[in-house]
């Protein structure tokens, strides 16, 4: 048989060493007596603390004399470059090639071959003990109990987050409205890629899956039946402490859905939130909503969409622009375009929403002048000049006024169109702010030469 690899068998000395028989029995507890295949000479090594010492420990009996050591290698009559030595656990003779690095029981010729065969792995060779250093001793008990204490942790958290739990989570009926794990790949609120290093983890309050750098906190939900800490997301735990009243992610997650009437869903829960809630502004949940794409999701939402989804998505961005804090979000996306499109809707209520949000995404200049790029002005005069409305035509003089205030000649556009005839005709409204919109456009258009002679002919003003 082919010789075999010794194995280290202390921590803290790596040297390989024969066991003496019998001198267990001779020894303290805790203490064993080897031999060093060197020297041949017996040492005693310290179980509990990986100690190795020539002289005996305190307490023990006259130790039995050691087998005599293996006869010393010899190299006589080699050829070049290799060595005998004896393998101290057999005792057997073998040969090393200090060329190749390999080593054979068959004495070599000397062509320099071995006896034939795959050479044997090479026997290791103990070296005389030594006493271990404290530090360094200290230092690696150190750090295999930290890597321990990591590994611990690791597979308890996995072991007991999404496995350990599923009776309960079934009674409290909370497991139905999870995410799927099979068909999830990616973490919820940091879209990484989970993997082997990268697990799977249930939030208990919203339900979807993430990575465990945002899934590891912990809270009470009474709300729905955990009464003990359960694993949430970073995201939920937040909301959790300060009590809003609405799961952001749920919604998003709706929103995320191949569903029109999900994403409906989700906008309407959003939207009555907003429109009622001034805590929906808080830094805490403008910061979420940003973290999971809002505005890339409403503008996915507008495109090409049902009348009905642009209607609650329109509502959605009227109420979120209420609040300053949104206003920066919003322009990171164009729902310049999204938003003229839903202007086609049958819904007044939707157009009313849109053209709202329209007016404060371009109360700046730079905002007016992607309006224009759009094709904005024109929708615009062709809804104020359709529109039955009241609510509708006051908002629609609201936006038109804004662009009357650039060194534009959109007012001249407004002219060849007929709006001042429009606005003249909306004068008779018993609605004061419908009034008051509409004279504040018609200032604007009457600096003008051409617009002053439409109104007068238009009987509003003497010619």
């Amino acid at each position: 048989p082919a010789p075999r690899q010794l194995q280290a068998k202390r921590l803290h000395n790596r040297s390989e060493k024969r066991m003496y028989p019998g001198s267990a029995g001779t020894l303290p507890t805790g203490y064993q007596q080897q031999v060093d295949p060197s020297t041949g000479k017996a040492f005693y090594v310290n179980l509990m603390t990986g100690e190795t010492s020539w002289s005996p420990p305190t307490g023990a009996a006259a130790a039995p004399v050691p087998m005599a050591p293996s006869a010393p290698p010899s190299s006589a009559g080699l050829p070049p470059g290799w060595e005998e030595r004896v393998d101290p656990t057999s005792g057997r003779p073998f040969y090393i090639n200090h060329a190749n690095k390999s080593t054979s029981w068959e004495l070599p010729t000397a062509g320099g071959g071995g006896g034939g065969g795959a050479p044997p792995s090479q026997p290791s060779y103990a070296q005389a003990p030594r006493q271990a250093s404290p530090d360094s001793r200290l230092e690696a008990i150190d750090r295999d109990a930290a890597m321990a204490r990591e590994l611990a942790a690791q597979f308890d958290a996995e072991a007991g987050d999404d496995s350990g739990n599923e009776e309960d989570d079934d009674a409290k009926g909370t497991k139905k409205e999870w995410a799927s794990d099979a068909s999830t790949t990616n973490c919820f609120l940091t879209d990484v890629k989970f993997g082997v290093v990268q697990r799977k983890h249930h939030c208990r309050y919203c339900g979807q899956i993430f990575v465990a750098e945002v899934c590891k906190k912990t809270t009470r939900i009474p709300s729905i039946g955990y009464t003990e800490p359960v694993r949430v997301c970073d995201v939920c735990f937040d909301q959790v402490e300060r009590g809003d009243p609405v799961c952001v992610s749920k919604q998003v997650a709706l929103l995320r859905s191949e569903s029109e009437a999900q994403w409906q869903q989700g906008a309407k829960v959003l939207a009555d939130w907003a429109a009622m809630d001034p805590q929906f502004a808080t830094a805490g949940v403008v910061q979420s909503l940003d973290t999971l794409k809002l505005p890339e999701l409403l503008c996915n939402c507008l495109d090409g969409t049902s009348a009905a989804t642009q209607g609650v998505v329109a509502r959605l961005l009227a109420a979120i622009l209420q609040y300053d804090k949104y206003r920066e979000m919003l322009g990171r996306v164009d729902l310049l375009e999204p938003l003229l499109s839903a202007l086609k809707s049958p819904s007044t209520d939707t157009k009313v929403n849109a053209v709202s949000t329209i007016a404060t995404l371009t109360v700046s200049e730079a905002g007016r002048d992607k309006l224009r790029v759009a094709g904005g002005l024109v929708t615009l005069i062709d809804l104020l000049l359709s529109a039955t409305g009241e609510k509708l035509q006051e908002v629609t003089c609201e936006v038109l006024a804004s662009m009357c205030d650039d060194r534009t000649d959109d007012w001249r556009q407004m002219a060849q169109n007929g709006a001042n005839f429009a606005l003249v005709g909306m004068l008779s409204s018993r609605t004061p702010s419908l009034q008051g919109a509409a004279l504040t456009l018609l200032a604007l258009l009457c600096a003008h030469d051409e617009c002053r002679d439409q109104v007068a002919d238009a009987g509003c003003m003497p010619a």
